[in-house]
């Protein structure tokens, strides 16, 4: 399919607009949409190059829990809200002072042993703030994220550090990135199994590609345990604290391309524990740090507003964060902008794909281009190979004043220049950086159910939302249970995702062993029951003739016959005990 085709292809996937919420936003509200996109920029950049919105002390709040005095004015579910993707657990093994009570782990500032049992900052257990990461990654929108958790453990707890892992494990073991995913496991030191995180060459989307959302690091020195060496990485010299900017300004181009920088203000509310003196982030200089190469930036109070007091010492807030989009962007105006540019403000704005603009290219060299061709957004990835180049957005604030400065000399300033970046595969979807590949590779297509509307409706679309950050999953294994009626049909993924609609027990199944093989042809049938139309009969058929069927062939039959080059991945309907309505997602084969 070429190029012009593929876009008018496109306009069977869009979804509603933006427009009518984007409106009634106010500055901060557009702050917190804005970062949420912004998180996922840099995506395929080392972590080297990305960039983290992070509170210190992230459990030290009102909202979790009672304290003396406070670090943050938000719970750590509100501060993932916000925008804020990196948090800092300072953990403790303390006996809460109850009768026969046993030691347990809690969090509070570590400074000193004794303020778990004073409650100055807290004393909330590890468990329930490890569930709150769990839960905020597992609502609707947020399992593209990646969350850095960075553990300050106190000597007591490091010396039991199997309890902090057996914490970690029971809550969320799942969905954290081990060190045994990298090719370094172990290499940091040969007698403690230590692994330095890997920041020049680990990946946001290495970790969604593996199917987890977490990566776990201390920074403390390499701790003499297996186990939690086989969950968690270790900072090493990868990691290094920065005080001032001037520190970070006077990095050269290969340090900051090979170590991770972190600035951190331990300001509390009422100064009880905190520094006393300015912070180091402030609203109108949070941007000098992004700009000097910052990658994580330890808040206090982030977002918290007026309520912390402090004036122009005031905590940073949510739009102070957000270096790529302009304000109250993207917008998606009357529907119809899903593709962005660099505008006049030397930020980034959605506009219509169809305008004709010039593109940012990126070299081997690490040099942008900005092209003399101008043309609609689509046509930027032959447009910047034809110049030796790569469609490109930029990952950091780095990158946008370097592109921003070659617009200026090339173009002038204030023009317009498109960059690798849209959601025209998916309304608020913000992809950023695929190939001309990649990006091909993720059309789908959503074809309407057939059957009744009794039972609770469901929908697999976040498996699609999911794929359009990562590598796209396969499906491995098809299940159903059928009667004379279909009762349960479910469908499981090589990441071992797994999916079910319906009730009772599988009875049959179907291995896609072969890597190739895909489902081609998906036919079912409905048929009035007790009143309602029920799903009587289905019948799964892969590309290599394989099939999987249940139920009675009767009624009303629909087939779902995927196109050349598509599969059937998803599904959509309504069930209850039995299966009521079925329908389908088509996307393209892997």
């Amino acid at each position: 399919m070429d190029i012009l085709n593929f876009k008018k292809a496109l306009t069977g996937v869009m979804l509603l607009g933006l427009t009518s919420s984007v409106l009634a936003e106010n500055t901060q509200q557009w702050g917190h949409r804005a970062l949420k996109l912004q998180s996922s920029l840099d995506l395929e950049a080392p972590l080297a190059n990305s960039t983290w919105v992070g509170t210190h002390n992230s459990f030290a709040n009102p909202q979790d829990d009672s304290a003396v005095d406070y670090n943050q004015a938000y719970s750590l579910e509100g501060q993932l809200d916000k925008g804020v993707r990196e948090l800092v657990f300072d953990v403790h093994l303390f006996w809460n002072g109850k009768v026969n009570a046993k030691e347990e782990l809690y969090l509070c500032h570590n400074n000193k042993n004794n303020y778990c049992g004073d409650h100055i900052t807290g004393r909330r257990k590890l468990s329930y703030a490890l569930d709150d990461i769990k839960q905020w990654l597992n609502k609707d929108g947020n399992s593209s994220q990646v969350v850095l958790l960075k553990l300050e453990m106190s000597d007591h707890a490091r010396r039991n550090i199997n309890k902090v892992e057996k914490k970690i494990l029971n809550s969320m073991g799942s969905y954290v990135y081990r060190p045994d995913a990298t090719n370094s496991h172990g290499d940091l030191d040969g007698n403690t199994g230590c692994t330095a995180l890997p920041v020049s060459t680990m990946t946001k989307k290495q970790v969604l590609d593996a199917g987890k959302n977490v990566i776990i690091f201390n920074t403390h020195s390499c701790i003499s345990d297996g186990g939690f060496n086989d969950l968690a990485f270790y900072g090493d010299d990868n990691l290094q604290n920065a005080n001032t900017t001037d520190k970070l300004d006077g990095w050269d181009a290969t340090k900051h391309n090979t170590v991770m920088s972190r600035v951190k203000d331990a300001k509390t509310l009422l100064g009880i524990l905190g520094d006393s003196g300015e912070a180091k982030m402030k609203p109108n200089n949070v941007a000098k740090w992004m700009r000097s190469g910052a990658n994580i930036l330890e808040m206090y109070g982030f977002d918290g507003g007026d309520t912390w007091g402090w004036g122009n010492f005031g905590p940073v807030q949510a739009e102070n964060m957000v270096w790529s989009w302009a304000l109250k962007e993207p917008n998606d105006y009357q529907g119809e902008e899903d593709c962005a540019l660099i505008n006049s403000s030397g930020k980034m704005n959605d506009r219509n794909c169809e305008e004709y603009k010039p593109f940012a290219c990126y070299t081997a060299s690490n040099e942008w281009i900005v092209t003399n061709a101008s043309k609609h957004w689509y046509s930027g990835f032959e447009t910047c190979k034809a110049e030796g180049g790569v469609f490109r957005v930029p990952v950091n604030l780095r990158e946008l004043d370097a592109l921003n400065a070659k617009i200026r000399n090339t173009k002038g300033a204030g023009t317009n220049v498109w960059v690798n970046y849209s959601d025209t595969l998916m309304e608020g979807q913000w992809i950023s950086n695929p190939t001309w590949a990649e990006y091909y590779g993720r059309y789908w297509k959503k074809f309407s159910s057939i059957g009744g509307n009794r039972g609770a409706s469901f929908d697999d679309f976040d498996l699609l939302k999911l794929d359009l950050y990562r590598n796209k999953r396969k499906v491995t294994k098809v299940r159903m249970s059928a009667g004379n009626r279909v009762d349960k049909i479910g469908f499981e993924y090589d990441d071992g995702h797994k999916v079910s609609h319906g009730g009772n027990g599988f009875d049959r199944s179907l291995d896609l062993n072969d890597p190739n093989e895909y489902i081609k042809l998906a036919v079912v049938c409905s048929k009035s029951y007790n009143g309602s139309n029920r799903i009587f009969y289905v019948r799964l058929t892969t590309n290599k003739n394989k099939a999987l069927e249940g139920g009675r062939r009767e009624g009303s039959c629909k087939n779902f016959n995927a196109p050349n080059g598509y599969e059937v991945f998803a599904m959509h309907g309504h069930a209850g005990n039995e299966l009521d309505a079925l329908g389908f997602y088509y996307r393209r084969v892997n």
